[in-house]
């Protein structure tokens, strides 16, 4: 939230544009603006864009303004377009997650585009308690990033071979006697990386932002779907936004 709150691109005051020039207002004069074009606004030619990083109070606010003053269900957030053709599928991941604690019983983590600064130390912080018990941590990911100096395996693919190397790993699970068909240079840390999924008893994957902006998401998730189901590995999404999940729960969709 600081990054948002202490942002200098952030806007404090409202403004205009006339004439090509960006006019100050004051807030009774925005509102009273705001107030008399929504009063004459038409159903059909209303829409409403809001942040996923809104609280469910204000989420659900405005798709209830938008529904119940504007007559319009032209309610969304930027996540359908930030996700793209991967949206549905991650809300289907979403709905399989298991809880955030599981992290700490895990004996085997397998990380999937994820870096744990910023916005995900939270997440670091369980990660490196259940490597003090013992745990094996799996890191996948084509740039450099703080979980490669921990982890026991760091699988490091091109942006274009991330799908390439989840297949591998997921044909060397299903079986391993056949000859896999992942990248040569990846192949040793492949086939590893799949009989440590096989022997985990309690395996559990972490998907970062890294799989979630990636061109090919959808396959990706269908992908971690599938060794997730496999392995009998519980499944933790990490959105972007700060409360995609309040976004779909307070209905800001159309």
């Amino acid at each position: 939230i600081a990054e948002f709150m202490d942002s200098y691109r952030r806007l404090t005051t409202p403004y205009n544009f006339q004439d090509g020039t960006q006019n100050l207002l004051t807030w009774d004069e925005a509102l009273t603006i705001a107030a008399d074009r929504l009063k004459v606004c038409p159903p059909d030619k209303f829409a409403m864009v809001v942040s996923t990083n809104s609280t469910n109070e204000n989420l659900y606010v405005a798709q209830k303004f938008s529904r119940v003053v504007m007559g319009s269900h032209h309610v969304d957030t930027s996540a359908r377009l930030f996700y793209s053709q991967g949206f549905n599928a991650y809300l289907n991941i979403l709905s399989e997650s298991v809880p955030f604690s599981e992290i700490q019983s895990a004996d085997l983590i397998l990380c999937l585009g994820l870096d744990t600064r910023y916005g995900r130390s939270v997440v670091g912080v369980e990660i490196k308690r259940a490597l003090n018990q013992g745990a094996v941590l799996v890191t996948i990911h084509p740039e450099q990033h703080n979980l490669q100096y921990i982890a026991d395996v760091w699988i490091q693919p091109q942006q274009d071979e991330l799908v390439q190397t989840i297949n591998g790993i997921l044909d060397n699970v299903k079986n391993p006697t056949l000859e896999t068909q992942a990248l040569d240079n990846k192949k040793e840390q492949i086939i590893e990386t799949g009989k440590l999924l096989k022997s985990a008893k309690k395996p559990i994957l972490l998907i970062g932002s890294e799989f979630i902006k990636h061109a090919e998401n959808l396959k990706l998730f269908f992908l971690t779907s599938e060794l997730a189901e496999i392995t009998g590995a519980g499944i933790v999404p990490l959105p972007a936004q700060n409360n995609l999940v309040g976004s779909i729960n307070m209905g800001t969709y159309p």
